[in-house]
């Protein structure tokens, strides 16, 4: 054919793997309202990181995270520092990889010995006593008829 040029050898190898680049990558919308709450645990709790770094683990702007450290985001009164990884923004890949980055690069670890391991994944304390209010304990549900108690 006269528009074909190019051999067998040029097509792509049907074994390789195809890897992803590190660009953006789509953040559904309920995952979106969660952004700053990773940022601020960031900005918080690994001082050594960059603001590029941390654009790039979240997928968010340097003027955003700039607003959050300043406390100037329009949203600042609702915002909660939670863990990025178990709200699901980043990989503890990505994040140990930054952060072991930002410390080669000279930047100091946080002071603060408050660092909790991952504040969603502290267990509560078990409940002393059950959750089924003391009104309901001898309530039964099924296994009769369906009538009432005739």
């Amino acid at each position: 054919m006269p528009g074909r040029s190019g051999s067998a050898s040029d097509a792509p190898e049907i074994g390789k793997p195809v890897k992803r680049t590190k660009g953006p990558r789509y953040v559904p919308v309920s995952k979106r309202q969660d952004k700053p709450d990773g940022i601020a645990y960031l900005v918080r709790y690994y001082p050594e990181l960059s603001d590029a770094q941390i654009g790039k683990l979240i997928g968010t702007t340097k003027p955003t995270i700039t607003a959050i450290r300043d406390r100037t985001h329009w949203n600042s009164s609702q915002i909660q520092p939670r863990d990025p990884v178990t709200i699901g923004l980043c990989r503890q890949v990505d994040l140990d990889e930054a952060i072991e980055k930002g410390r080669k690069a000279g930047r100091a670890p946080a002071t603060d010995d408050r660092r909790p391991i991952s504040a969603d994944l502290i267990p509560e304390e078990e409940p002393t006593q059950s959750r089924i209010p003391d009104w309901m304990a001898d309530v039964r549900f099924g296994g009769g008829n369906n009538q009432g108690d005739n």
